[in-house]
């Protein structure tokens, strides 16, 4: 499928993807919509429950679509991983310092610090 193509058609899936995401993001932004349908669900506080559970899975669908979508858009984009270690080399390891410092020294380098 020609790149242009692919991208055309991972636009409109994500816009029709997120229509349950933006209804719910504009219901609940909305003070007065959100306290009325509170009012007309307090006799049913299971259904509360569930329906805070279902909206929460559907902001999660959301968020893995836009990943999906992203990566559809710009395929070499790659998530962050655990990134490895670097090497530890051995001479990073040595110390610079061959003598233990005084204890002037260390005083003066404490009073450095706290200024």
């Amino acid at each position: 499928m020609p790149e242009q193509m692919r991208r055309t058609w991972a636009r409109w899936k994500f816009i029709i993807d997120k229509i349950p995401n933006q209804i719910i993001h504009y219901t609940l932004g909305n003070e007065i919509t959100r306290l009325t349908i509170l009012k007309l669900l307090a006799p049913f506080p299971r259904l509360k429950i569930f329906l805070r559970d279902h909206v929460a899975q559907i902001q999660q669908g959301f968020i893995q679509k836009r990943i999906l979508y992203q990566r559809s858009i710009h395929p070499t984009m790659v998530i962050k991983g655990r990134r490895q270690a670097s090497p530890v080399s051995p001479e990073s390891l040595a110390c610079q310092d061959s003598q233990a410092p005084s204890v002037p020294e260390i005083l003066r380098r404490i009073e450095r610090e706290l200024e």
